[in-house]
């Protein structure tokens, strides 16, 4: 079997590869918060993130946790006098992220329930989704078990 290496230069890419030798998995995203202890809290009471650890980046200066649910970490940066700016807008990147539910009708009037803003929500095909915004306006994906 060829290395990752190999694949690589062949012009493939690693997923060309029968063997998961990588054990490629998603371990976190980064936002940007106005505010890290309400975006803290929001996660908390929305999803049930708990906070794993804190720290601060003296050189931006900027406050960070990391927070936590199972295997997957949010972190969260708050950086003092920063705004999104029209050209981010415009820009490559994050577009959202996406949890998968299960019962996701019930999961989405719970949500109703807390106050959550819902942007849309809705159907494709037999599966549910929406989408939701945190506490920030991070747009925010909600889809049912079963979508691709």
């Amino acid at each position: 079997m060829d290395s990752p290496l190999k694949i690589l230069q062949k012009g493939g890419s690693l997923a060309d590869s029968t063997e998961d030798k990588f054990n490629l998995k998603i371990h976190h995203c980064g936002l940007y918060v106005p505010d890290l202890e309400s975006s803290i809290n929001w996660y908390r009471d929305i999803f049930g993130f708990e906070v794993h650890m804190r720290l601060t980046i003296e050189q931006i200066p900027a406050k960070v946790a990391f927070i936590k649910r199972g295997d997957f970490f949010i972190e969260l940066f708050e950086v003092e006098g920063r705004v999104p700016t029209p050209e981010e807008a415009k820009s490559y990147g994050t577009k959202h992220m996406a949890f998968v539910v299960e019962n996701f009708n019930e999961f989405m009037d719970n949500l109703k329930q807390k106050g959550v803003e819902i942007i849309m929500e809705g159907k494709h095909g037999d599966i549910g989704m929406a989408f939701i915004k945190d506490n920030s306006g991070i747009s925010i994906e909600i889809v049912e078990v079963g979508a691709p």
